[in-house]
């Protein structure tokens, strides 16, 4: 299963529902408010929410922004999935 971080905001409806997505389809993530990084901030503004794989050399892979509903995730992250079994998933 992928490592994933989701950058969003207090107040942001849109983080909300990637939230409620993420979490209804199981997938755990770590959840990163813009609002605590300057650098944050100015990176992904009002793009957010920002869904991005952790990748192990400590990078970031962008997977999704602005509207991430249960649909679009499951067609992301099946992509995701499959490159992690090398290709070999359903």
């Amino acid at each position: 299963m992928p490592v994933l971080r989701l950058y969003s905001r207090q107040g942001c409806h849109l983080c909300e529902e990637a939230q409620a997505a993420l979490s209804r389809l199981g997938y755990t993530f770590e959840l990163q408010d813009i609002a605590d990084s300057p650098d944050l901030e100015h990176r992904y503004g009002w793009d957010v929410p920002v869904l991005v794989q952790l990748l192990p050399d400590g990078s970031e892979q962008l997977l999704a922004k602005g509207v991430i509903n249960a649909a679009r995730l499951r067609t992301v992250l099946r992509t995701v999935e499959k490159k992690l079994d090398g290709g070999q998933g359903n």
